[in-house]
C-alpha cells in the first residue's frame, strides 16, 4: 500500500468514527426524556391530543338535529366549542385535558321554542388511557303553543273547564296532556309536532253539567301541530244550565229565649224525583246550607232526614217544580227543635167493618219485670190511635217488656176479633216507637170480618219473629232502620218481604216495618 492511499485510508476511518461518535451524542438526549417519561413521577404530563369526545343531538323522535346548534366544553377557566354538522354529530379532538368537564349545549334558537327531554348541561370525568373517544349525547324536542279557547253558545268565555290534548295513532313519542281553561277561557299547551286530539270536560265542580257541542260536533277535534305555529282552536257548547235548589237548615231556639235560628251542619238532604227515586243528596255545610244546581226542569220531592231528639218545626219534605221563570235557586227552608228523647209504645183500635179506628177505648199497660215503670191507662182518639210515653232518662225504660192490653171486658155488644193483649218490648235507644198489632173488634151481629195478617194495614209482619214495630217516618229507608236497630238489610227484607215488591224497595211515611 502506498503513502498516499495509506493516508487517504486513515482520514476515511476518522470521519467515520466521528460520524459515529455524533450519532451517539445525538441520540442520548431523546433516550433520556424516553427514559425520564417512562419513571412515575417524574412529572411529565403528555399531550391532550390523548383524549377525545364525539357526540350527537336528537330530536324527540330519536331523528339527528342538524341546525347548527354549538355545544361548549368548560374546565378549570378553559372553553372549547364544537358546531353540530349535518348529521347530528360533533367532536372535541384536541384541547382536552383530565379532568371534570361540563359539556352545555344552546337550547335557544331564535323564532322556535325547543326544551330539553335529557339534561341540556352535565359533567363528565375525562382521563387519560381511553381506547376510543368518550360518547355523549343531548336529546331535545321541539315544542309549539297551542291555544284552546271555550266558549258558550254567546260567545261568553269560560273559565275551569278541563281541555286534554292526547296523541293521535302515529304521534308514537308523544305524551298526554290536561290544563285548565284560566280566566279568559283559555287552555294553553306547549306540544311536539305530531296529530294531536283535544278533548274538554266540565269542570270537577260541575261533572253532572249538562250540555251540548257546538263545535265540534262530536266533541273532539284532531290537529297536525307542525312548522310553523302557533295555533287557536275552539270549543263551543250550549250549556244546559237548569234549575236550582237552595236548602237552609235550621235550629229554632225555644220561643221564649230570644235567640234567633241558628244554621245545622251535617244533615243529610236529598231531592226525589216524582217516581220516588233519588235524584241527588248531600249534607248541609257550616252554614246550614246545601245547592242542588243543574237540575232538570220538572217537580222534585225535598226532603230531610229525620233524628232522634229533633221536632220538625216545618215539614219534613216540601213539594217544588223548577222550571226556567224561577230565576235563581228555589229557597227551601227545614226548622228543627230539639226535644227531649223518650220511649213510646203506639197502636191502633179498629172496627172489623172497614178497618176504621175506634175511638174512647181504654187500652192498658202492664209491665212484666218487677220494678219497671207502671203507666197510666190511655184512650183511643178519633183515629183509634193510642200511645204511651216514657221518659228518655229512666234506666229501667230501654228494653223494658209490656203487656198492652184493650179494655174488653167493660165494653158491651162488641166481640173481639184479635187478640186482647199483645206483648212487646221498648227498643234499646229513644226516640222510635214500639208498635202493637191492631186490636180488631167487631160489633155483635156483624158477619164480616178484619184480617190482621202480616201484609195487612201499612205492611205489619205480625208472625212472632218481630222484637218490635216501627212506624215509618219521612227521610226512613228499610235499610237505615236496620241499621238503627243493629239489623242486617238482609234479616230487615226477610221480616218484611212485602218490600221487594216495591221499586227500589221503597217505604212510604206510615207504614209499619217489623224489626227482627
Amino acid at each position: 500500500m502506498s503513502s498516499r492511499m495509506s493516508m487517504e485510508w486513515h482520514s476515511t476511518k476518522a470521519r467515520l468514527g466521528l460520524a459515529l461518535l455524533l450519532s451517539v451524542l445525538m441520540i442520548l438526549p431523546f433516550a433520556s426524556v424516553y427514559a425520564a417519561g417512562s419513571v412515575q413521577g417524574s412529572g411529565v404530563v403528555p399531550t391532550g391530543s390523548d383524549i377525545c369526545v364525539e357526540g350527537t343531538v336528537i330530536d324527540h323522535e330519536e331523528k339527528p338535529l342538524d341546525d347548527g346548534r354549538i355545544v361548549t366544553a368548560s374546565y378549570n377557566g378553559v372553553s372549547i366549542a364544537a358546531a353540530v354538522d349535518e348529521d347530528g354529530e360533533f367532536e372535541f379532538d384536541s384541547g382536552l385535558t383530565p379532568g371534570r368537564w361540563n359539556f352545555t349545549i344552546d337550547v335557544v334558537k331564535e323564532g322556535e321554542e325547543w326544551e330539553p327531554v335529557t339534561p341540556a348541561s352535565f359533567d363528565v370525568q375525562l382521563e387519560y388511557g381511553q381506547d376510543d373517544c368518550y360518547q355523549i349525547r343531548f336529546k331535545l324536542r321541539r315544542l309549539m303553543t297551542v291555544v284552546v279557547i271555550k266558549i258558550d253558545e254567546d260567545h261568553n268565555r269560560l273559565a275551569d273547564w278541563r281541555i286534554r290534548a292526547e296523541p293521535a295513532s302515529g304521534n308514537k313519542f308523544a305524551i298526554s296532556y290536561e290544563e285548565e281553561t284560566n280566566g279568559n277561557g283559555e287552555a294553553i299547551f306547549r306540544l311536539t309536532e305530531g296529530k294531536w286530539i283535544f278533548s274538554e270536560l266540565p269542570p270537577e265542580d260541575d261533572d253532572d253539567l249538562q250540555y251540548e257541542n257546538v263545535i265540534p260536533q262530536w266533541g273532539t277535534q284532531e290537529l297536525n301541530v307542525e312548522d310553523p305555529g302557533p295555533y287557536t282552536i275552539r270549543f263551543k257548547n250550549r250549556l244546559n244550565i237548569d234549575g236550582c235548589i237552595r236548602v237552609l237548615k235550621q235550629d229554632v231556639p225555644p220561643a221564649d229565649s230570644g235567640d234567633a235560628p241558628f244554621p245545622l251542619q251535617g244533615w243529610k238532604i236529598w231531592l226525589e224525583r216524582a217516581d220516588g227515586t233519588v235524584y241527588k243528596s248531600g249534607y248541609t255545610g257550616a252554614d246550614g246550607k246545601i245547592k242542588f244546581d243543574n237540575l232538570p226542569f220538572g217537580p222534585y220531592t225535598v226532603v230531610e232526614e229525620t233524628r232522634v231528639g229533633w221536632t220538625a218545626s216545618t215539614a219534613s219534605s216540601f213539594d217544588v217544580t223548577v222550571s226556567p221563570d224561577d230565576g235563581g235557586c228555589i229557597l227551601v227552608v227545614f226548622d228543627n227543635a230539639q226535644s227531649e228523647p223518650e220511649y213510646c209504645i203506639e197502636g191502633y183500635k179498629v172496627d172489623a167493618n172497614g178497618g176504621v179506628g175506634l175511638p174512647g177505648w181504654t187500652i192498658t199497660a202492664e209491665p212484666l219485670e218487677k220494678g219497671d215503670v207502671e203507666p197510666d191507662d190511655v184512650v183511643t182518639d178519633g183515629l183509634g190511635m193510642y200511645k204511651f210515653t216514657f221518659s228518655g232518662n229512666d234506666y229501667r225504660v230501654p228494653g223494658s217488656r209490656y203487656e198492652i192490653c184493650e179494655d174488653y171486658e167493660d165494653v158491651e155488644g162488641w166481640v173481639a176479633k184479635s187478640p186482647i193483649c199483645y206483648t212487646v218490648t221498648l227498643p234499646s235507644t229513644p226516640g222510635a216507637c214500639a208498635q202493637v198489632p191492631d186490636f180488631v173488634n167487631a160489633q155483635v151481629g156483624h158477619s164480616g170480618s178484619y184480617s190482621y195478617s202480616s201484609h195487612e194495614r201499612s205492611g205489619k209482619h205480625y208472625e212472632g219473629s218481630c222484637s218490635e214495630i216501627y212506624k215509618v217516618k219521612p227521610g226512613d229507608s228499610l235499610y237505615g232502620i236496620g241499621n238503627r236497630y243493629g239489623v242486617s238489610g238482609g234479616a230487615m227484607l226477610d221480616a218484611n218481604p212485602w218490600v221487594r215488591n216495591n221499586r227500589n224497595l221503597a217505604i212510604y211515611v206510615g207504614q209499619e216495618i217489623c224489626i227482627p
